[in-house]
């Protein structure tokens, strides 16, 4: 009888810190909400990786839980990243597009969108060739996906590269093919 009592208050206790755990993650994730609804986004980064390494912690690094997160917080690193290339903190562009290239391994949309701004990154660090690369893997991963937000911008995008590299007869059949996507 002592055994069973001891099994199941260890299972109680178990519980019981699980829902502690799990109160946890929904208090950062509730912060994370209210940051981002004050204007506050880097802080809000930082609290939705807190968040991240709890999913994985909690679910298994290979849940749905945690790919989720990974997604949404890419979703956030781009965010940040193209506000830090406006105001050319282009030490933290970079971090913040690493980050989201790791985060989007499993997201076939946010991976083209961060290509698509490692490809701005790098076109105005003037490193063009680099550029037009990434906008290659972005149209080859939106050419695959059924549901693409904005493939024009992409196009768009290489249509300035390749015009910037002199080939403009490239750069004006991206321009038309913006063209078309835009009026569909």
């Amino acid at each position: 009888v002592r055994t069973c009592r001891c099994a199941a208050l260890t299972m109680a206790e178990e519980k019981a810190g699980e829902n502690a755990e799990l109160l946890a993650l929904q208090r950062i994730d509730d912060t994370a909400v209210k940051l981002q609804q004050e204007g506050k986004y880097l802080e809000a980064l930082e609290c939705m990786e807190r968040g991240l390494v709890l999913r994985q912690h909690f679910f298994g690094a290979d849940s749905e839980e945690v790919w989720r997160a990974c997604k949404t917080v890419g979703e956030m690193c781009n965010l940040l990243a193209m506000t830090y290339l406006q105001q050319e903190d282009f030490g933290m562009v970079l971090e913040l597009l690493k980050k989201a290239d790791i985060l989007t391994e499993r997201d076939e949309a946010g991976r083209a969108v961060t290509f698509n701004n490692l490809a701005c990154y790098y076109r105005r660090q003037g490193k063009l060739h680099a550029s037009l690369s990434y906008l290659q893997k972005a149209l080859r991963i939106e050419s695959r996906l059924p549901d693409c937000e904005n493939p024009a911008d992409t196009h768009l995008n290489m249509c300035a590269v390749l015009s910037q590299l002199g080939r403009h007869a490239a750069a004006l059949e991206h321009a038309q093919s913006a063209l078309i996507l835009l009026q569909e």
